[in-house]
């Protein structure tokens, strides 16, 4: 690892008070690395990106817009690295590039507001959602006018296959360069089948198989990450990478035993 007394980490989210930006600050700090948080939308981010060290992007659904504008006019490593972050966080290309990687995941397809579904039930997708929101799962025609009134915005949705036999469960992997550094199975809420911690599935500790594992590690491979969290479900045909999450939060940390904000700073250090 580079001497950390010269290096410094520059976090840049939407909100400067956020807790996942907050934890990564403390823990550089601890590590003895100066770090320092950034707003998005702030007229000095740009040339304080362009002077740091390393750069970790904290991105969200809202601010997805203004960090889209602000990877225009980055060059370089950072602006490779929020351009990668981007394509994780557009359920499309997710699903371009772990295909064209060779990487498992559930079939699917873009489709328009006018478009006719043939065979029910199947998962619908806004493009840019996490959290598990803009997801819902579809049994009819009616199911879907519905989904489309709640996102009049939408150009364009993500369709994609139902996963029936993962009983609305799935697993974390944690991943920081080529380990994973953490795993968790959350279980969603009874009638759910979105296995999310902010829609309230309880989180369990979890043994990833040395398949997920390999799974996981090539799907942050695939982007060209640092580090993500890779969401993997069971399925006949196998595990399937659900999601490649590039700004995970770390309630991961509950159910395990691993500092994972100091593992992101020391792994984004060693990038």
């Amino acid at each position: 690892m580079q001497n950390t007394t010269d290096t410094t980490v520059l976090i840049v989210g939407s909100n400067g008070n956020a807790p996942g930006s907050q934890a990564l600050k403390k823990a550089a700090n601890a590590l003895g690395v100066a770090a320092d948080i950034a707003l998005v939308d702030s007229p000095e981010t740009l040339e304080r990106i362009q002077k740091a060290t390393q750069v970790i992007y904290r991105l969200r659904p809202k601010s997805y817009d203004t960090f889209l504008v602000l990877s225009q006019k980055l060059t370089g490593a950072h602006g490779d690295l929020l351009i990668s972050m981007l394509n994780a966080f557009d359920k499309y290309k997710t699903y371009e590039i772990l295909t064209s990687n060779n990487i498992a995941t559930p079939n699917s397809r873009l489709i328009g507001p006018q478009a006719t579904i043939e065979t029910y039930p199947v998962v619908a997708k806004i493009l840019n959602g996490n959290q598990g929101i803009g997801v819902a799962l579809l049994a009819s025609d009616a199911d879907f006018e519905d989904f489309k009134a709640t996102f009049p915005e939408e150009r364009e949705f993500l369709l994609q296959e139902f996963i029936e036999e993962s009983k609305g469960a799935d697993a974390r992997l944690f991943v920081v360069g080529k380990r994973v550094v953490a795993a968790m199975r959350r279980v969603a809420e009874t009638g759910d089948f979105r296995a999310n911690i902010h829609l309230g599935a309880r989180m369990e500790t979890y043994i990833p198989t040395a398949e997920e594992v390999e799974l996981a590690i090539r799907a942050v491979s695939a982007f060209g990450l640092p580090y993500a969290g890779v969401d993997i479900i069971a399925s006949n045909k196998g595990p399937l990478v659900l999601e490649v999450n590039p700004s995970p939060g770390f309630g991961i940390q509950e159910v395990s035993d691993t500092d994972i904000t100091a593992e992101v700073i020391k792994g984004v250090l060693n990038d």
